[in-house]
């Protein structure tokens, strides 16, 4: 695809062309049938289902991270873990170079909607691991709770 705009059209369902079943076999098709790019298509869900009897039953403690906030979760994170506050720490950015395309990430209405319909199961299991993860700064709740 010569852009993410392209190939978020092409998952058009009513499109039957070659191109268009590729795109939703990589997305969310079977992994035996996605190829090179068997990648593309695994997120959350396909990483974490197998545990999520396990963070249902509240036996996994975890908290996540989120790009838009990610230094005050890591911080958040390092509370959680020590019970105090961190020391300083800066994050490192590994995504300075130019590469093809990397400002080439305009969707079109239609395809974002495509794209928003295919990644529904991944936004929903988002959703759950949201509200099953430990609030950012609950480290004293965590440690009251594992003693009883």
């Amino acid at each position: 695809f010569r852009s993410a705009r392209a190939f978020a059209d092409a998952l058009d369902t009513s499109n039957m062309s070659e191109c268009s079943r590729v795109a939703r076999t990589m997305l969310a098709g079977p992994k035996s049938q996605r190829g090179k790019w068997s990648m593309i298509g695994d997120g959350w869900r396909w990483y974490l289902e197998h545990v999520a009897p396990q963070l249902l039953q509240r036996r996994v403690y975890f908290m996540l991270t989120h790009v838009f906030s990610l230094k005050d979760d890591v911080a958040g994170v390092l509370r959680w873990v020590a019970g105090k506050e961190p020391l300083h720490f800066r994050l490192s950015s590994v995504h300075k170079g130019y590469y093809p395309k990397k400002y080439d990430t305009n969707l079109s209405a239609t395809g974002r909607g495509w794209l928003r319909n295919l990644l529904q199961p991944e936004y929903d299991f988002l959703e759950l691991l949201e509200r099953l993860a430990q609030a950012p700064f609950d480290s004293a709740a965590l440690r009251s709770e594992n003693r009883t």
